[in-house]
């Protein structure tokens, strides 16, 4: 989710996932990561509850 790109320093600084070796951060809005090379994912989702 892309409005969680700015706060997400809130979790974690960057420079504390790069030293846990995290390479990339990006937001798929709607675009395919299968022809990324990473090996593993985390996904970070936004929830709304429609009432």
């Amino acid at each position: 989710d892309e409005y969680l790109t700015g706060p997400f320093g809130l979790i974690a600084q960057y420079s504390l996932l790069k030293e846990h070796e995290v390479e990339k951060m990006f937001t798929l809005k709607g675009k395919s990561f299968a022809s990324s090379r990473c090996q593993e994912y985390n996904f970070f989702c936004q929830t709304q509850a429609k009432i």
